[in-house]
């Protein structure tokens, strides 16, 4: 703390006849909370007590506080009795090898009997010496002073003792009265290393980057994220080729473009999912007041951010992937407001194709007629799109690439454009995974009598007149039955 203090300090002083490095500050947060008195705390009193009050290397050692002299007068007062009977048993001592005429006589602690006479047997003692304990070379004794001395000592030992511990105590809730002084200077130093961390990472974002203009929200102003060259924070840094940015624009602009909710398409590893991670941390990094790495960025505040992404199970629950990915669906069906981020990453994989086109439409539904907030929802189901083509509140958008279809190549361009990407490319992406040739042929025969046998159209129409649950759920979207349409989904 001394060293942080005397930084804070140095702040404040002129170096070299120019102004202090405070006041050259621009900020008046840093300015303020770096300002000693003012969001700093003046701690030098408080920090020259306890750096005289005893010696902190001592204290770690024995974990014990023992105070300096002068500090404490108790302690002081139990520290000279203690002393004071110690130097009378000394003093004997000598008088003691004086009188016998030896040298060799010390004192032995043995037991609780403290400071006996230990004389070697060659030398006579008095006869009034009392023996206490004897080996072959020497025998202990007790004169008349050290009996006299014994019980005063012990007695002023234990009031030493207990008076450590008592000076330890008063220390510990010395430094407590100062609590608040503590408190605060952790505070301004948290708050002044959050903004510095800030800085480094908004200055290691590279060019172009951009402060972020928060917008006011009412119900006369709809929620908006208007980003332009945004790039991913993380991944970026990571490529050794350039990294492909892209605007992504959720609601209105001042041309009136846009769309609060873009169904996202493209083909496997076209960067769909990267291009939703980005939009989300692009939120979060500019309401913690971080430069973005876009060219710029316009936004609403969001209150919060839902996402459903990746599969993920619950075994020891008994939970299924896609009853785990339902359960977060219902999560933010029942707590999104239109101020909210929501992203959903290929919705309904974990069922049969049209119960999971159903589901994925439904919630798209309530979405736009109930929620109206702010969404990204990637989908391999091109029928949504189809659906929702003519929908004010969704932009088909996709994720562009370029395919050679004789070797059944993609090239990812990571660019997002208008319009729905004609295919999954699911074949090129097995094929570019490994999948033996003779597989991808027969599935690409497969897809084929598909599409010639109906497509999704038909296989609809089919799957939907066998299953009541089904027609039960497409009644629902058809009356706009809100109420009807969480029912079904919180019963899956």
């Amino acid at each position: 703390m001394r060293r942080l203090y005397t930084d804070v300090v140095a702040l404040q002083s002129p170096a070299n006849g120019e102004e202090s490095a405070i006041s050259q500050c621009r900020s008046p947060l840093l300015k303020k909370l770096l300002t000693i008195g003012e969001g700093f705390p003046d701690l030098e009193d408080a920090l020259k007590f306890f750096e005289q009050s005893f010696d902190h290397e001592e204290a770690l050692l024995a974990n014990n506080i023992v105070p300096k002299e002068g500090v404490d007068e108790d302690y002081d007062a139990a520290k000279a009795a203690v002393e004071e009977i110690e130097g009378e048993l000394e003093e004997h001592l000598k008088e003691v090898q004086k009188k016998l005429g030896c040298k060799k006589v010390i004192y032995k602690d043995i037991g609780n009997e403290k400071y006996q006479l230990e004389i070697p047997v060659t030398v006579k003692v008095p006869s009034s010496y009392m023996l206490k304990s004897s080996t072959k070379a020497a025998k202990r004794y007790w004169t008349g002073f050290i009996e006299a001395r014994h019980l005063p000592l012990a007695e002023a030992r234990a009031v030493f003792n207990r008076v450590v511990k008592e000076t330890h105590v008063r220390t510990l809730n010395r430094f407590d009265t100062c609590s608040d002084l503590w408190k605060k200077a952790v505070a301004c130093i948290s708050e002044f290393d959050c903004l510095l961390s800030l800085h480094m990472c908004s200055m290691s974002l590279g060019e172009p980057r951009c402060r972020p203009i928060l917008m006011e929200s009412d119900d006369s102003t709809p929620p908006v994220l208007d980003l332009k060259s945004m790039r991913h924070p993380t991944i970026a840094h990571r490529l050794s080729e350039g990294y492909v940015p892209n605007d992504t624009l959720l609601g209105l602009n001042e041309e009136s473009k846009g769309a609060p909710i873009v169904l996202l398409t493209g083909p496997n590893m076209g960067g769909k999912s990267t291009l939703l991670r980005q939009t989300c941390m692009a939120i979060v990094m500019a309401q913690l007041g971080c430069f973005i790495p876009a060219e710029s960025c316009r936004m609403t505040l969001t209150d919060r951010i839902f996402t459903r992404i990746g599969a993920n199970d619950n075994i020891l629950a008994g939970q299924s992937t896609f009853m785990v990915e339902l359960k977060e669906t219902s999560n933010i069906l029942q707590h999104a407001t239109k101020n909210s981020l929501v992203i959903l990453d290929e919705l309904g994989r974990g069922t049969s194709t049209f119960d999971g086109y159903a589901i994925a439409f439904a919630v798209l539904k309530h979405l736009i007629n109930d929620v109206g907030c702010r969404a990204m929802f990637a989908t391999h189901y091109h029928m949504l799109c189809e659906e929702f083509k003519r929908e004010r509140s969704v932009a088909n958008m996709h994720m562009s690439c370029l395919v050679d279809e004789d070797k059944r190549d993609v090239t990812f361009l990571y660019q997002l454009a208008l319009g729905v990407c004609s295919k999954s490319y699911g074949m090129n992406v097995a094929n570019m995974a490994g999948v033996p040739r003779q597989v991808i042929e027969r599935a690409e025969e497969k897809a084929k009598l598909i599409e010639i046998n109906g497509g999704y159209s038909r296989m609809a129409h089919t799957y939907s007149t066998s299953n009541p649950e089904f027609l039960t759920l497409f009644k629902a979207l058809k009356d706009n039955d809100s109420q009807q349409l969480m029912n079904l989904l919180e019963g899956l």
